[in-house]
């Protein structure tokens, strides 16, 4: 070729439209992903985020031959552990289309004091569970405060954490979810 910064220039080119056609890939299969987790949790698990709520809140199971209320805790949690947290970490979803969907969600259950205990209590028995959760929640925060920063111009913990008000709050709407 006569012209090898023209030749240049149309490589160049070429490697930009690859790196640009694979972004796009990538986030049309991290937002469907993320639609498929968004229709798991937000229809599929209504029994079991309205069970979870209701032991955090320290209510009985509404039906006693029915799962406790522990156990649908056991379920969110594990939600977020996978498919959530793990798909996050091996890089298959984006994490603001995970802090935009699930980050409010997120926070909710595991800021809950009975649900910190809960894992503490899991991961005696099993050390490494819900690691990948404790990453997911500390991604999300961080990226929760780097939000408020730009907003605000600082940010405080009480800009982030939820108040024992607000938490309950939320916790009595998740055991009022119709089934």
């Amino acid at each position: 070729m006569d012209h090898p910064g023209l030749a240049i220039a149309i490589g160049i080119v070429g490697l930009l439209l690859f790196v640009a056609s694979a972004r796009s890939a990538y986030l049309y299969k991290s937002t469907a992903l993320i639609d498929e987790y968004d229709e798991r949790f937000f229809d599929k698990m209504r029994v079991e985020r309205r069970g979870a709520a209701r032991f955090l809140l320290g209510q009985q199971p509404e039906t006693p031959d029915g799962p406790t209320g522990e156990d649908d805790l056991e379920d969110v949690l594990s939600f977020f552990e996978a498919p959530l947290a793990s798909q996050l970490k091996a890089g298959q979803i984006s994490a603001e289309l995970t802090y935009n969907y699930f980050y409010h969600w997120v926070s909710l259950y595991y800021q809950s004091p009975v649900c910190q205990k809960y894992i503490e209590r899991y991961c005696k028995e099993e050390a490494a569970s819900y690691s990948d959760l404790r990453d997911l929640y500390g991604k999300l925060q961080e990226m929760e405060k780097a939000s408020i920063e730009r907003e605000k111009g600082s940010c405080k913990a009480e800009d982030y954490r939820l108040s024992s008000e607000k938490l309950k709050k939320y916790l009595e709407q998740e055991a009022r979810l119709r089934t």
